[in-house]
């Protein structure tokens, strides 16, 4: 493994321990799904090196770790890194070339970066109706 992909793999694998840390079940319900966080994070970050795949072998990781059948997880974590990566394409070269044009360009690139958080959150529902919880 390369040195430049094990702050990937740590971040992952952080996640996957904080996902199967038990809680009560007051504060259990508010937990977030840190590794569709993580994952979303780096399909957007790096493209190129977190994908479907990724998602593929870290849902397996979990779905091994909470002991549910193969598969389940797997199939939910790469369907919302597809979906993620699918919106959100045309979003990079909007907010990077945002920096040198105008204010007002700007501003409405922001408006599609909330649109983007929307989007997120539009996925975390998704990933809950895959998921039944």
């Amino acid at each position: 493994m390369r040195k430049r992909n094990l702050v990937i793999w740590i971040s992952l694998l952080i996640a996957l321990v904080l996902q199967i840390v038990p809680l009560p079940t007051q504060i259990d319900v508010y937990r977030p799904d840190w590794v569709l966080v993580v994952l979303a994070y780096w399909s957007m970050a790096l493209p190129h090196r977190v994908n479907v795949g990724v998602a593929f072998l870290t849902g397996v990781a979990m779905d091994v770790l909470v002991g549910t059948t193969l598969g389940i997880h797997s199939l939910g974590l790469s369907i919302c890194v597809y979906v993620w990566r699918q919106i959100t394409n045309g979003f990079e070269i909007i907010l990077y070339g945002s920096r040198r044009l105008s204010s007002a360009y700007y501003q409405r690139c922001t408006t599609y970066s909330h649109f983007g958080c929307s989007i997120c959150s539009l996925i975390f529902i998704f990933k809950s109706i895959i998921y039944g919880r």
